[in-house]
């Protein structure tokens, strides 16, 4: 008779949907107004349910921590506390002097228009070095010349008159530019000849330099390729071929 009522108040509670966990008003179902709010870093924030409260904006989420106090460690010498009655002094730091030190006297060295006039050359016939630079504020004929070639020889022998009749300080220099060629063949060449004015064999590295200036009719001797450089050590390249006394004259005189 018991059993018979217990399944009839079973039967009873499922029809009547007694049966199962209690329903509670999902938080989903709850309408919240649809405003926003602008968080101070752009962002938008809603309402949320269940209370319809505003999110928190991003930042408000982000917890910062105290700042900690920097630990200060003890020094290990005790600082000594002024005696009573007796004024507090501070020993003058010891002051180091330095005794003034001279400098170095510095080489001058004299920089020329060109590089390539800074190029030391030793004089065939004397056998001391000098430089085409060293003679800023003369006008320079410098000649591109080989032993072998003989229109170098006939403009030579130009050169030597006009130094017998010219009164300007002209200085001449002529320059073997014939890489099979040295200066003991420089030496009988000018020997044989009389010549007495500046002879020097080329090193490579100025017959590279006036190529680059000039071209290669620089070191093409039967062109008999001369450079006129005037006191300023700007240069003017003359004319190819043998050239007269008078005309080498009119050349320095008319200046670059």
């Amino acid at each position: 008779m018991k059993k018979a009522a217990v399944l009839c108040l079973l039967i009873f509670m499922l029809i009547s949907g007694c049966i199962g966990e209690p329903q509670t008003p999902d938080a989903e179902e709850i309408a919240c107004p649809k405003d926003l709010k602008i968080c101070p870093d752009g962002s938008s924030v809603f309402r949320l349910p269940p209370d319809c409260e505003f999110a928190p904006c991003p930042e408000e989420t982000v917890e910062t921590s105290p700042p900690q106090a920097q630990a200060t460690t003890p020094s290990s010498t005790p600082t000594p506390l002024p005696q009573t009655g007796q004024p507090q002094t501070t020993a003058p730091s010891p002051t180091t002097t330095v005794p003034p030190t001279t400098a170095a006297p510095t080489k001058t060295v004299a920089v020329s228009a060109r590089p390539w006039m800074d190029i030391e050359l030793k004089d065939v016939a004397t056998g001391e070095s000098f430089r085409i630079g060293d003679f800023k504020g003369k006008p320079v004929l410098l000649e591109s010349f080989a032993v072998w070639c003989p229109k170098c020889l006939a403009q030579q022998q130009n050169v030597k008159k006009l130094r017998e009749q010219e009164s300007s300080e002209t200085v001449h220099i002529s320059l073997d530019t014939d890489p099979n060629e040295d200066q003991e063949k420089v030496r009988e060449h000018i020997e044989r000849h009389g010549f007495d004015w500046y002879y020097a064999v080329s090193p490579i590295e100025l017959s590279n330099a006036l190529i680059d200036d000039y071209g290669l009719v620089v070191v093409n001797a039967p062109s008999v390729p001369t450079i006129l450089i005037c006191e300023d050590q700007d240069t003017r390249f003359l004319r190819t071929g043998i050239k007269k006394a008078e005309e080498l004259e009119r050349e320095i005189d008319a200046g670059c």
